[in-house]
């Protein structure tokens, strides 16, 4: 059958803060809907927050989203199913060395069958010689 997609988002930022938010829509065996804010602060002590909601019946509906991530990592889940998700994304650069986390977590909370929730840390750590 035939997909079709509907996206809004927008962002802003004031010196070193930033927010920014989009709402995805896709028909395809269902309709389904995927909504995230995510806020932060730049510098040399950066951090991000970023919350999500979805409601994604069908496998062939799943959507996609591009997260932040520590760099040299890419992480680009497939939303599938009912529930939220929320992550942190941590980093603190001094001098020559620069330490990155990463924290996150998918709960089905109101899914439709039982799934398990999802949780991730990641941490690295670069120096620069």
């Amino acid at each position: 059958g035939e997909t079709y997609e509907a996206r809004a988002e927008g962002s802003a930022s004031w010196n070193e803060w930033m927010l920014s938010g989009r709402y995805e829509r896709v028909w395809c065996q269902g309709a389904s809907w995927l909504w995230y804010a995510e806020g932060g602060y730049r510098s040399d002590l950066s951090a991000y927050l970023r919350f999500s909601l979805f409601k994604i019946d069908a496998w062939p509906d799943r959507i996609y989203v591009y997260e932040r991530d520590a760099p040299g990592n890419f992480n680009v889940p497939a939303y599938y199913g009912r529930g939220l998700s929320a992550s942190a994304v941590v980093s603190c650069k001094f001098r020559k060395q620069c330490l990155h986390l990463r924290a996150s977590t998918v709960q089905y909370l109101w899914n439709l069958s039982d799934k398990s929730p999802k949780f991730e840390l990641k941490i690295q750590y670069q120096l620069k010689l």
